[in-house]
């Protein structure tokens, strides 16, 4: 019976070693954005708002406004959503589906995810007069990407740029633009803005969201966790985590199998200490007579 309460003992103690190694693995291998935090200390706010009117998008990180290093001009009141801090004078930005650089002092930080970040759904048609090129840059004797017919409506307009003057007296403004069609496929490129007609018009983003960077709390957790957990492989680091700790946890606490040469062994002994308890009764037994 003491053996059975020691052997009881050792084995609790057992378990409690496992839970403990557990709890180790848990405290050093998880992503620090779950625990209780500071705000103020980890919170990078990930969008900032365009500020300026002339906000051009980079190509290149380069104080450079030659226009074969633009992509074309942001709108003001809207929004970048910030990839990196590529120096002392540009953020690496995703506007759209455009990745690009934009001078710091052209945005400030806001500390909430805008509704609608960049401006979208806009169009314009071609003015019908003629087929108009698409071209690799806003200039008329750059490549030729491809056509977009005279009659052409629904054209995707992602910003405008001011370009070589391609008509004489008809302006120097070039839009940015994509058009599908099943003989082309899918073009982006640069289309003469004079050529186009019924630009949907582009209202300002009047969502108010907080300047302020926030204070240490359990009600900005959330905010402080969720710019971090829009990364796709940070998503996919803590799922192959949990899982390498839901195998160490079923490793830990799986039953052991004894082996059948283990169970005739243990059933052998037991029968000889039966037989060897017979033994000694019988002793006792013709003792005491």
């Amino acid at each position: 019976m003491k053996a059975q309460l020691l052997f009881d003992k050792i084995k609790q103690g057992d378990i409690m070693i496992k839970v403990l190694v557990f709890v180790l693995f848990l405290l050093f291998c998880m992503p620090t954005q779950y625990g209780v935090v500071n705000a103020e200390e980890l919170y990078t706010p990930s969008y900032y708002r365009i500020e300026s009117s002339n906000c051009l998008l980079y190509r290149t990180e380069q104080d450079n406004q030659d226009i074969s290093n633009v992509w074309f001009l942001l709108p003001k009141t809207y929004f970048v959503q910030v990839l990196d801090e590529s120096d002392e004078l540009f953020f690496k930005v995703k506007y759209q589906d455009f990745i690009g650089y934009v001078f710091k002092t052209d945005v400030s930080a806001v500390y909430e995810t805008p509704q609608y970040p960049w401006a979208d759904n806009l169009t314009f048609d071609i003015n019908g007069t003629a087929n108009v090129v698409i071209r690799s840059a806003p200039s008329s004797d750059s490549a030729y990407l491809g056509l977009i017919p005279f009659n052409a409506t629904s054209v995707t307009y992602h910003g405008s740029i001011v370009g070589d003057e391609a008509l004489s007296g008809l302006g120097n403004s070039w839009y940015f633009a994509t058009y599908t069609s099943f003989e082309q496929g899918i073009i982006s490129g640069y289309v003469y803005a004079p050529l186009t007609q019924n630009l949907t018009v582009i209202q300002d983003n009047t969502e108010v969201l907080s300047t302020v960077k926030p204070s240490s709390g359990s009600e900005i957790i959330d905010e402080v966790i969720s710019p971090e957990l829009q990364n796709g492989q940070n998503l996919l680091i803590i799922g192959l985590l949990s899982l390498v700790g839901i195998a160490i946890l079923l490793l830990l606490f799986r039953p052991k199998r004894k082996s059948k040469k283990a169970k005739q062994s243990v059933k052998g002994t037991q029968l000889n200490q039966s037989n060897n308890n017979k033994q000694f009764l019988t002793f006792d037994e013709s003792d005491n007579f």
